[in-house]
Protein backbone atom coordinates (compact mmCIF):
# COMPACT_ATOMS: atom_id res chain seq x y z
CA UNK A 1 0.00 0.00 0.00
CA UNK A 2 2.69 2.30 1.12
CA UNK A 3 4.08 1.28 -2.59
CA UNK A 4 1.17 2.77 -4.00
CA UNK A 5 0.61 5.55 -2.12
CA UNK A 6 4.31 6.79 -3.20
CA UNK A 7 3.93 5.90 -6.66
CA UNK A 8 5.70 8.44 -9.25
CA UNK A 9 2.22 8.10 -10.98
CA UNK A 10 -0.05 8.53 -8.13
CA UNK A 11 2.27 11.53 -7.36
CA UNK A 12 2.23 12.94 -10.90
CA UNK A 13 -1.71 12.52 -10.81
CA UNK A 14 -1.74 14.53 -7.48
CA UNK A 15 0.48 17.13 -8.42
CA UNK A 16 -1.85 17.45 -12.02
CA UNK A 17 -4.81 17.79 -9.95
CA UNK A 18 -3.44 20.83 -7.99
CA UNK A 19 -4.41 23.47 -9.48
CA UNK A 20 -1.24 26.15 -10.47
CA UNK A 21 -1.35 29.62 -12.58
CA UNK A 22 0.88 29.89 -15.17
CA UNK A 23 3.66 32.45 -14.23
CA UNK A 24 2.76 34.88 -16.82
CA UNK A 25 -1.04 34.98 -14.95
CA UNK A 26 0.33 35.90 -11.67
CA UNK A 27 3.24 38.37 -12.93
CA UNK A 28 0.23 40.15 -14.52
CA UNK A 29 -2.17 39.64 -11.15
CA UNK A 30 0.64 41.14 -9.03
CA UNK A 31 1.30 43.97 -11.18
CA UNK A 32 -2.38 44.76 -11.62
CA UNK A 33 -2.76 44.85 -7.85
CA UNK A 34 0.05 46.53 -7.14
CA UNK A 35 -1.03 49.48 -9.69
CA UNK A 36 -4.49 49.54 -8.81
CA UNK A 37 -3.92 49.73 -5.27
CA UNK A 38 -1.34 52.45 -5.91
CA UNK A 39 -3.16 54.35 -8.12
CA UNK A 40 -6.89 54.11 -6.80
CA UNK A 41 -6.11 56.44 -3.95
CA UNK A 42 -4.17 58.95 -6.22
CA UNK A 43 -6.52 59.09 -9.19
CA UNK A 44 -9.58 60.16 -7.51
CA UNK A 45 -7.76 63.55 -6.32
CA UNK A 46 -5.73 64.20 -9.60
CA UNK A 47 -8.93 63.83 -11.39
CA UNK A 48 -10.25 65.81 -8.52
CA UNK A 49 -7.89 68.50 -9.03
CA UNK A 50 -8.25 68.82 -12.59
CA UNK A 51 -11.67 68.64 -12.83
CA UNK A 52 -12.13 71.84 -10.63
CA UNK A 53 -9.23 73.29 -12.62
CA UNK A 54 -11.31 72.45 -15.82
CA UNK A 55 -14.45 74.28 -14.47
CA UNK A 56 -11.84 77.70 -15.51
CA UNK A 57 -12.91 79.36 -18.34
CA UNK A 58 -10.31 78.97 -20.48
CA UNK A 59 -9.93 76.45 -23.14
CA UNK A 60 -6.33 75.88 -22.68
CA UNK A 61 -7.23 74.42 -19.53
CA UNK A 62 -10.03 72.22 -20.58
CA UNK A 63 -7.84 70.96 -23.80
CA UNK A 64 -5.14 70.15 -21.33
CA UNK A 65 -8.00 68.15 -19.13
CA UNK A 66 -8.86 66.76 -21.79
CA UNK A 67 -5.35 65.28 -23.22
CA UNK A 68 -5.18 64.24 -20.03
CA UNK A 69 -7.82 62.35 -19.18
CA UNK A 70 -7.90 60.44 -22.69
CA UNK A 71 -3.90 59.22 -21.70
CA UNK A 72 -5.52 57.87 -18.37
CA UNK A 73 -8.19 56.26 -20.40
CA UNK A 74 -5.96 55.34 -22.82
CA UNK A 75 -4.27 53.39 -19.37
CA UNK A 76 -7.06 52.22 -18.23
CA UNK A 77 -8.40 50.41 -21.48
CA UNK A 78 -4.89 49.10 -21.79
CA UNK A 79 -5.84 47.69 -18.08
CA UNK A 80 -9.19 46.62 -18.87
CA UNK A 81 -7.81 44.59 -21.93
CA UNK A 82 -4.59 43.05 -19.67
CA UNK A 83 -7.73 42.08 -17.52
CA UNK A 84 -10.03 40.66 -20.18
CA UNK A 85 -7.32 38.60 -21.46
CA UNK A 86 -6.51 37.37 -17.56
CA UNK A 87 -9.82 36.67 -17.48
CA UNK A 88 -9.86 35.05 -20.80
CA UNK A 89 -6.57 32.60 -19.44
CA UNK A 90 -8.41 31.94 -16.17
CA UNK A 91 -11.74 30.92 -18.08
CA UNK A 92 -10.32 28.61 -19.88
CA UNK A 93 -7.56 26.94 -17.12
CA UNK A 94 -11.42 26.57 -14.95
CA UNK A 95 -13.05 25.05 -18.47
CA UNK A 96 -10.19 22.55 -18.49
CA UNK A 97 -10.40 21.66 -14.58
CA UNK A 98 -13.85 21.16 -15.18
CA UNK A 99 -13.76 19.03 -17.84
CA UNK A 100 -10.77 16.90 -16.69
CA UNK A 101 -12.03 17.18 -12.97
CA UNK A 102 -14.38 14.42 -13.00
CA UNK A 103 -12.69 11.82 -15.44
CA UNK A 104 -9.80 12.52 -13.16
CA UNK A 105 -10.75 11.77 -9.83
CA UNK A 106 -12.06 8.37 -10.66
CA UNK A 107 -9.08 7.49 -12.88
CA UNK A 108 -6.57 8.25 -9.92
CA UNK A 109 -8.59 6.82 -6.99
CA UNK A 110 -10.44 3.78 -9.12
CA UNK A 111 -6.88 1.75 -9.52
CA UNK A 112 -6.33 2.33 -5.61
CA UNK A 113 -9.53 1.89 -4.32
CA UNK A 114 -10.04 -1.55 -6.55
CA UNK A 115 -6.74 -2.26 -5.00
CA UNK A 116 -7.36 -2.27 -1.46
CA UNK A 117 -11.20 -3.89 -1.72
CA UNK A 118 -9.39 -6.86 -3.54
CA UNK A 119 -6.70 -7.06 -0.44
CA UNK A 120 -9.28 -6.44 1.86
CA UNK A 121 -11.41 -9.39 -0.38
CA UNK A 122 -8.73 -11.66 0.25
CA UNK A 123 -7.67 -10.92 4.19
CA UNK A 124 -11.04 -12.18 4.53
CA UNK A 125 -10.87 -15.12 2.44
CA UNK A 126 -7.87 -16.07 4.18
CA UNK A 127 -9.45 -14.95 7.75
CA UNK A 128 -12.67 -17.28 6.94
CA UNK A 129 -10.42 -20.38 6.03
CA UNK A 130 -8.23 -19.87 9.38
CA UNK A 131 -11.32 -20.07 11.12
CA UNK A 132 -12.77 -22.90 9.42
CA UNK A 133 -9.31 -24.62 10.30
CA UNK A 134 -9.36 -23.32 13.83
CA UNK A 135 -13.10 -24.85 14.28
CA UNK A 136 -11.75 -27.90 12.74
CA UNK A 137 -9.35 -28.05 15.11
CA UNK A 138 -11.16 -27.25 18.33
CA UNK A 139 -13.57 -30.21 16.98
CA UNK A 140 -10.80 -32.69 16.91
CA UNK A 141 -9.36 -31.44 19.96
CA UNK A 142 -13.02 -31.94 21.55
CA UNK A 143 -12.65 -35.49 20.02
CA UNK A 144 -9.47 -36.27 21.44
CA UNK A 145 -10.66 -34.65 24.63
CA UNK A 146 -13.42 -36.92 24.86
CA UNK A 147 -11.16 -39.56 23.95
CA UNK A 148 -8.82 -39.26 26.64
CA UNK A 149 -11.67 -38.74 29.16
CA UNK A 150 -12.72 -42.02 28.36
CA UNK A 151 -9.61 -44.08 28.15
CA UNK A 152 -9.03 -42.05 31.74
CA UNK A 153 -11.97 -43.90 32.75
CA UNK A 154 -10.94 -47.01 31.28
CA UNK A 155 -7.63 -46.33 33.20
CA UNK A 156 -9.91 -45.92 36.47
CA UNK A 157 -12.32 -48.65 36.04
CA UNK A 158 -9.25 -51.21 35.52
CA UNK A 159 -7.21 -49.83 38.47
CA UNK A 160 -10.48 -50.56 40.77
CA UNK A 161 -10.69 -54.07 38.99
CA UNK A 162 -7.02 -54.23 39.85
CA UNK A 163 -7.23 -53.49 43.65
CA UNK A 164 -10.33 -55.91 43.74
CA UNK A 165 -8.30 -58.52 42.27
CA UNK A 166 -5.41 -57.69 44.57
CA UNK A 167 -7.77 -57.83 47.49
CA UNK A 168 -8.99 -60.98 46.16
CA UNK A 169 -5.42 -62.51 45.80
CA UNK A 170 -4.26 -61.02 49.54
CA UNK A 171 -7.53 -63.40 50.93
CA UNK A 172 -6.71 -66.15 48.70
CA UNK A 173 -3.29 -66.24 49.99
CA UNK A 174 -5.03 -65.67 53.77
CA UNK A 175 -7.15 -68.27 53.23
CA UNK A 176 -3.85 -70.30 51.82
CA UNK A 177 -2.26 -69.74 55.02
CA UNK A 178 -5.58 -70.88 56.74
CA UNK A 179 -5.18 -73.74 54.97
CA UNK A 180 -1.71 -74.31 55.37
CA UNK A 181 -1.93 -73.97 59.04
CA UNK A 182 -4.83 -75.92 58.86
CA UNK A 183 -2.95 -78.92 56.97
CA UNK A 184 0.33 -78.75 59.27
CA UNK A 185 -2.31 -79.03 62.50
CA UNK A 186 -4.09 -82.14 60.53
CA UNK A 187 -0.47 -83.85 59.76
CA UNK A 188 0.34 -82.73 63.83
CA UNK A 189 -2.84 -84.10 64.44
CA UNK A 190 -2.38 -87.50 62.33
CA UNK A 191 1.26 -87.72 63.93
CA UNK A 192 0.00 -87.35 67.34
CA UNK A 193 -2.75 -90.13 66.62
CA UNK A 194 0.04 -92.63 65.73
CA UNK A 195 2.10 -91.88 68.25
CA UNK A 196 -0.86 -92.22 70.76
CA UNK A 197 -2.30 -94.85 69.09
CA UNK A 198 1.38 -97.37 69.21
CA UNK A 199 1.51 -96.12 72.61
CA UNK A 200 -1.77 -97.21 73.72
CA UNK A 201 -0.26 -100.37 71.08
CA UNK A 202 2.72 -100.54 73.63
CA UNK A 203 0.64 -100.00 76.62
CA UNK A 204 -2.21 -102.75 75.42
CA UNK A 205 1.47 -105.17 74.55
CA UNK A 206 2.84 -104.52 77.90
CA UNK A 207 -0.38 -105.46 79.50
CA UNK A 208 -0.76 -108.30 77.80
CA UNK A 209 2.83 -109.62 78.14
CA UNK A 210 2.19 -108.70 82.03
CA UNK A 211 -0.98 -110.66 81.73
CA UNK A 212 1.16 -113.66 80.26
CA UNK A 213 3.65 -113.28 82.89
CA UNK A 214 0.77 -113.30 85.44
CA UNK A 215 -1.04 -115.79 84.11
CA UNK A 216 1.67 -118.00 83.44
CA UNK A 217 -0.10 -120.69 85.26
CA UNK A 218 -2.91 -120.32 83.16
CA UNK A 219 -1.51 -121.42 80.10
CA UNK A 220 -3.93 -123.93 79.03
CA UNK A 221 -7.23 -121.82 80.27
CA UNK A 222 -8.89 -120.03 77.71
CA UNK A 223 -5.76 -119.29 75.60
CA UNK A 224 -7.44 -119.57 72.14
CA UNK A 225 -10.66 -117.15 73.11
CA UNK A 226 -7.30 -114.33 74.74
CA UNK A 227 -6.12 -114.44 71.42
CA UNK A 228 -8.86 -114.12 69.41
CA UNK A 229 -9.76 -111.22 71.42
CA UNK A 230 -6.62 -109.46 71.02
CA UNK A 231 -6.41 -110.18 67.50
CA UNK A 232 -10.10 -108.89 67.61
CA UNK A 233 -8.73 -105.75 69.05
CA UNK A 234 -5.86 -104.90 67.33
CA UNK A 235 -8.08 -105.62 64.22
CA UNK A 236 -10.53 -102.71 65.14
CA UNK A 237 -8.10 -101.00 66.47
CA UNK A 238 -6.26 -101.05 63.07
CA UNK A 239 -9.88 -100.30 61.02
CA UNK A 240 -10.04 -97.14 62.99
CA UNK A 241 -6.71 -95.91 62.42
CA UNK A 242 -6.69 -96.61 58.96
CA UNK A 243 -10.17 -95.00 58.31
CA UNK A 244 -9.36 -92.13 60.18
CA UNK A 245 -6.13 -91.74 58.19
CA UNK A 246 -7.65 -91.83 55.06
CA UNK A 247 -10.43 -89.71 56.01
CA UNK A 248 -7.81 -87.12 56.47
CA UNK A 249 -6.03 -87.56 53.75
CA UNK A 250 -9.25 -87.55 51.35
CA UNK A 251 -10.48 -84.17 53.27
CA UNK A 252 -6.38 -82.95 53.34
CA UNK A 253 -6.50 -83.78 49.14
CA UNK A 254 -9.75 -81.66 48.99
CA UNK A 255 -8.54 -78.56 50.55
CA UNK A 256 -5.20 -78.74 48.91
CA UNK A 257 -6.98 -79.59 45.64
CA UNK A 258 -9.48 -76.83 46.29
CA UNK A 259 -6.72 -74.52 47.00
CA UNK A 260 -5.01 -74.77 44.28
CA UNK A 261 -7.84 -74.71 41.78
CA UNK A 262 -8.37 -71.18 43.37
CA UNK A 263 -4.31 -70.40 43.12
CA UNK A 264 -4.44 -71.21 39.01
CA UNK A 265 -7.71 -69.20 38.71
CA UNK A 266 -6.47 -66.10 40.55
CA UNK A 267 -2.95 -66.71 38.86
CA UNK A 268 -4.65 -66.78 35.57
CA UNK A 269 -6.82 -63.96 36.83
CA UNK A 270 -4.01 -62.09 37.63
CA UNK A 271 -1.99 -62.38 34.58
CA UNK A 272 -4.72 -61.30 32.71
CA UNK A 273 -5.30 -57.91 34.55
CA UNK A 274 -1.27 -57.99 34.53
CA UNK A 275 -1.04 -58.13 30.39
CA UNK A 276 -4.32 -55.74 30.66
CA UNK A 277 -2.81 -52.96 32.87
CA UNK A 278 0.41 -53.13 30.56
CA UNK A 279 -1.99 -52.85 27.15
CA UNK A 280 -3.61 -50.17 29.18
CA UNK A 281 -0.50 -48.20 29.86
CA UNK A 282 0.76 -48.47 26.64
CA UNK A 283 -2.40 -46.97 25.45
CA UNK A 284 -2.21 -44.73 27.67
CA UNK A 285 1.30 -43.50 26.97
CA UNK A 286 0.27 -43.64 23.29
CA UNK A 287 -2.69 -41.12 23.99
CA UNK A 288 -0.38 -39.29 26.16
CA UNK A 289 1.93 -38.79 23.38
CA UNK A 290 -0.89 -38.09 20.84
CA UNK A 291 -2.55 -35.39 23.31
CA UNK A 292 1.19 -34.26 23.72
CA UNK A 293 1.53 -33.73 19.71
CA UNK A 294 -2.48 -32.14 19.60
CA UNK A 295 -1.51 -29.63 22.05
CA UNK A 296 1.65 -28.59 20.01
CA UNK A 297 -0.43 -28.43 16.97
CA UNK A 298 -3.07 -26.29 19.02
CA UNK A 299 -0.77 -23.90 20.19
CA UNK A 300 1.56 -23.27 16.70
CA UNK A 301 -2.27 -22.74 15.24
CA UNK A 302 -2.99 -20.75 18.28
CA UNK A 303 0.71 -18.79 17.40
CA UNK A 304 -0.34 -18.24 13.70
CA UNK A 305 -4.02 -17.10 14.37
CA UNK A 306 -2.80 -14.62 16.51
CA UNK A 307 -0.01 -13.90 14.40
CA UNK A 308 -2.58 -13.29 11.26
CA UNK A 309 -5.09 -11.64 13.33
CA UNK A 310 -1.75 -8.99 14.29
CA UNK A 311 -0.91 -8.57 10.80
CA UNK A 312 -4.97 -8.16 9.99
CA UNK A 313 -5.02 -5.56 12.39
CA UNK A 314 -1.96 -3.86 11.15
CA UNK A 315 -2.96 -4.09 7.29
CA UNK A 316 -6.22 -2.87 8.29
CA UNK A 317 -4.77 0.08 10.49
CA UNK A 318 -2.51 0.99 7.13
CA UNK A 319 -5.43 0.88 4.92
CA UNK A 320 -7.78 3.26 7.39
CA UNK A 321 -4.48 5.40 7.36
CA UNK A 322 -4.09 5.81 3.77
CA UNK A 323 -7.86 6.20 3.08
CA UNK A 324 -7.34 9.01 5.73
CA UNK A 325 -4.57 10.32 4.32
CA UNK A 326 -6.12 10.06 0.84
CA UNK A 327 -9.05 11.94 2.33
CA UNK A 328 -6.74 14.77 3.50
CA UNK A 329 -5.57 15.09 0.15
CA UNK A 330 -8.74 15.43 -1.44
CA UNK A 331 -9.90 18.17 1.33
CA UNK A 332 -6.48 19.92 0.47
CA UNK A 333 -7.33 19.58 -2.86
CA UNK A 334 -10.96 20.98 -3.05
CA UNK A 335 -9.77 24.12 -0.33
CA UNK A 336 -6.74 24.96 -3.05
CA UNK A 337 -9.77 24.39 -5.42
CA UNK A 338 -11.61 26.81 -3.63
CA UNK A 339 -8.68 29.30 -3.02
CA UNK A 340 -8.44 29.25 -6.44
CA UNK A 341 -12.04 30.18 -7.18
CA UNK A 342 -11.56 33.09 -4.95
CA UNK A 343 -8.62 34.60 -6.16
CA UNK A 344 -10.44 34.44 -9.46
CA UNK A 345 -13.73 36.10 -7.83
CA UNK A 346 -11.04 38.37 -6.47
CA UNK A 347 -9.80 39.44 -9.54
CA UNK A 348 -13.49 39.65 -11.10
CA UNK A 349 -14.30 41.93 -8.35
CA UNK A 350 -11.94 44.54 -9.16
CA UNK A 351 -12.48 43.75 -13.14
CA UNK A 352 -15.47 44.64 -11.94
CA UNK A 353 -14.66 48.25 -9.80
CA UNK A 354 -12.80 49.00 -12.91
CA UNK A 355 -15.84 48.98 -15.31
CA UNK A 356 -18.41 51.17 -13.11
CA UNK A 357 -14.87 53.45 -12.62
CA UNK A 358 -14.28 53.52 -16.46
CA UNK A 359 -18.21 54.11 -16.90
CA UNK A 360 -18.64 56.81 -14.69
CA UNK A 361 -15.36 58.43 -16.63
CA UNK A 362 -16.98 57.81 -19.97
CA UNK A 363 -19.92 59.33 -18.84
CA UNK A 364 -18.10 62.51 -17.20
CA UNK A 365 -15.87 62.67 -20.51
CA UNK A 366 -19.25 62.39 -23.04
CA UNK A 367 -20.57 65.02 -20.18
CA UNK A 368 -18.23 67.33 -20.99
CA UNK A 369 -17.55 66.67 -24.66
CA UNK A 370 -21.59 67.52 -25.34
CA UNK A 371 -20.96 70.97 -23.26
CA UNK A 372 -17.78 71.77 -24.87
CA UNK A 373 -19.63 71.21 -28.51
CA UNK A 374 -22.32 73.23 -27.17
CA UNK A 375 -20.34 75.95 -25.88
CA UNK A 376 -17.65 76.32 -28.74
CA UNK A 377 -20.66 74.63 -31.84
CA UNK A 378 -17.67 72.48 -32.98
CA UNK A 379 -17.34 68.56 -31.69
CA UNK A 380 -14.05 67.37 -30.05
CA UNK A 381 -13.29 63.75 -31.38
CA UNK A 382 -11.48 61.49 -28.85
CA UNK A 383 -8.38 59.58 -29.35
CA UNK A 384 -10.17 56.26 -28.51
CA UNK A 385 -13.63 55.67 -27.68
CA UNK A 386 -13.68 52.72 -24.92
CA UNK A 387 -16.55 50.50 -25.41
CA UNK A 388 -17.30 48.49 -21.93
CA UNK A 389 -17.00 44.84 -22.28
CA UNK A 390 -20.23 43.18 -21.24
CA UNK A 391 -18.64 40.44 -19.09
CA UNK A 392 -18.98 41.41 -15.54
CA UNK A 393 -21.13 43.72 -13.66
CA UNK A 394 -21.56 44.71 -10.48
CA UNK A 395 -25.66 45.54 -10.14
CA UNK A 396 -24.49 48.83 -8.23
CA UNK A 397 -25.82 50.95 -11.32
CA UNK A 398 -29.77 50.52 -10.38
CA UNK A 399 -29.13 51.69 -6.65
CA UNK A 400 -27.92 54.72 -7.14
CA UNK A 401 -29.91 56.83 -9.27
CA UNK A 402 -30.53 60.86 -8.42
CA UNK A 403 -30.39 63.99 -10.31
CA UNK A 404 -27.56 66.48 -9.87
CA UNK A 405 -27.04 69.99 -11.03
CA UNK A 406 -23.35 70.27 -11.13
CA UNK A 407 -20.51 68.27 -12.32
CA UNK A 408 -18.66 68.35 -9.20
CA UNK A 409 -21.48 66.60 -7.34
CA UNK A 410 -21.72 64.32 -10.15
CA UNK A 411 -17.51 63.81 -9.15
CA UNK A 412 -18.62 63.44 -5.60
CA UNK A 413 -21.81 60.48 -7.24
CA UNK A 414 -18.59 58.62 -8.55
CA UNK A 415 -16.62 58.54 -5.82
CA UNK A 416 -19.32 57.31 -3.47
CA UNK A 417 -19.98 54.59 -6.28
CA UNK A 418 -16.36 53.40 -6.49
CA UNK A 419 -16.30 53.15 -2.29
CA UNK A 420 -19.73 51.16 -2.32
CA UNK A 421 -18.61 48.87 -4.48
CA UNK A 422 -15.52 48.03 -2.42
CA UNK A 423 -17.87 47.92 0.24
CA UNK A 424 -19.83 45.17 -1.37
CA UNK A 425 -16.94 43.33 -2.40
CA UNK A 426 -15.47 42.81 0.61
CA UNK A 427 -18.63 42.20 2.37
CA UNK A 428 -19.16 39.38 -0.54
CA UNK A 429 -16.01 38.03 -0.03
CA UNK A 430 -16.61 37.53 4.00
CA UNK A 431 -19.89 36.08 3.25
CA UNK A 432 -18.13 33.79 1.07
CA UNK A 433 -15.71 32.78 3.49
CA UNK A 434 -17.88 32.24 5.94
CA UNK A 435 -20.15 30.04 4.17
CA UNK A 436 -17.32 28.45 2.60
CA UNK A 437 -16.32 27.77 6.27
CA UNK A 438 -19.80 26.30 7.50
CA UNK A 439 -19.26 23.96 4.14
CA UNK A 440 -15.91 23.17 5.08
CA UNK A 441 -17.05 22.12 8.30
CA UNK A 442 -20.15 20.45 7.62
CA UNK A 443 -18.20 18.09 4.72
CA UNK A 444 -15.20 17.82 7.64
CA UNK A 445 -18.06 16.24 10.22
CA UNK A 446 -19.70 14.65 6.88
CA UNK A 447 -16.13 12.57 5.82
CA UNK A 448 -15.61 11.94 9.52
CA UNK A 449 -19.44 10.14 9.73
CA UNK A 450 -19.02 8.39 6.87
CA UNK A 451 -15.31 7.33 6.57
CA UNK A 452 -16.51 3.74 5.90
CA UNK A 453 -18.84 4.67 2.66
CA UNK A 454 -17.58 3.91 -1.10
CA UNK A 455 -15.62 6.50 -3.22
CA UNK A 456 -18.54 6.88 -5.50
CA UNK A 457 -20.76 8.81 -2.46
CA UNK A 458 -17.18 11.30 -2.46
CA UNK A 459 -16.83 11.33 -6.32
CA UNK A 460 -21.43 12.20 -5.74
CA UNK A 461 -20.32 15.06 -3.19
CA UNK A 462 -17.87 16.88 -5.31
CA UNK A 463 -19.57 17.01 -8.58
CA UNK A 464 -22.26 18.51 -6.58
CA UNK A 465 -20.06 21.14 -5.11
CA UNK A 466 -18.44 21.98 -8.72
CA UNK A 467 -22.27 22.37 -9.88
CA UNK A 468 -23.04 24.95 -7.04
CA UNK A 469 -19.92 26.65 -7.80
CA UNK A 470 -20.69 26.84 -11.03
CA UNK A 471 -24.00 27.87 -10.24
CA UNK A 472 -23.36 30.44 -7.99
CA UNK A 473 -20.83 32.57 -10.75
CA UNK A 474 -22.99 34.37 -12.82
CA UNK A 475 -22.58 33.54 -16.67
CA UNK A 476 -21.29 35.78 -19.22
CA UNK A 477 -24.71 36.07 -20.90
CA UNK A 478 -26.54 37.08 -17.53
CA UNK A 479 -23.99 39.93 -16.94
CA UNK A 480 -24.26 40.90 -20.73
CA UNK A 481 -28.24 41.00 -20.21
CA UNK A 482 -27.69 43.06 -16.96
CA UNK A 483 -24.86 45.45 -18.15
CA UNK A 484 -27.85 46.15 -21.18
CA UNK A 485 -30.65 47.00 -18.74
CA UNK A 486 -28.82 49.14 -16.43
CA UNK A 487 -26.78 50.57 -19.77
CA UNK A 488 -31.02 51.54 -21.07
CA UNK A 489 -32.32 52.64 -17.58
CA UNK A 490 -29.30 55.07 -17.27
CA UNK A 491 -29.62 56.86 -20.69
CA UNK A 492 -32.40 59.04 -20.00
CA UNK A 493 -30.70 59.81 -16.40
CA UNK A 494 -27.29 60.59 -17.77
CA UNK A 495 -29.08 63.16 -20.64
CA UNK A 496 -30.98 64.74 -17.85
CA UNK A 497 -28.27 65.10 -16.17
CA UNK A 498 -26.14 66.82 -18.81
CA UNK A 499 -28.79 69.22 -20.25
CA UNK A 500 -29.20 70.23 -16.54
CA UNK A 501 -25.46 70.55 -16.29
CA UNK A 502 -25.05 72.39 -19.61
CA UNK A 503 -27.56 74.83 -18.63
CA UNK A 504 -26.13 76.24 -15.36
CA UNK A 505 -22.78 76.73 -17.37
CA UNK A 506 -23.86 78.09 -20.62
CA UNK A 507 -25.12 80.92 -17.96
CA UNK A 508 -22.15 81.73 -16.29
CA UNK A 509 -20.60 82.36 -19.68
CA UNK A 510 -23.31 84.89 -20.96
CA UNK A 511 -23.15 86.51 -18.01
Amino acid sequence: MEHLARSPQRRTKTEYYQFQPSSRLKRSNVMQKKEFESKNQTDSFDFAHQFSEGMQPTNLNEKELLQGLNERFAGFTEKVRLLETQNKILESEIEQLRQKKAASLSQVYDPEIKDLRKLVHEITLQKRKIEVEHRHLQQDLYILREKCEAEARHRSDAESSIMTLKKDINDAYLSKLQLDKKVQSLVEEIVFLKKNHQEEVSEMMAQLREAQVSTVEMKDFGKADITAALRDIRKQLEGHASSNVQQTEECFRARVAKLTEAAEMNREALQATKQEIHEQRRQLQYKSIELETVKGTKEALESQLNALEERHDAEISHYQDTIGRLEHELKRTKCEISGHLREYQDLLNVKMALDVEIASYRKLLEGEETRLSSISGTHISLPYVYRQSPIYTLPCFAKHRGTTTKTEPQYKFVEEIITETTREVEMTEIEETESEEISGGGESTGTERESGEEEEKVQATIGAEVAAEEEDIPTVEEEQEKTAETADMERPSKDTEEVEDRKPIEGERHF
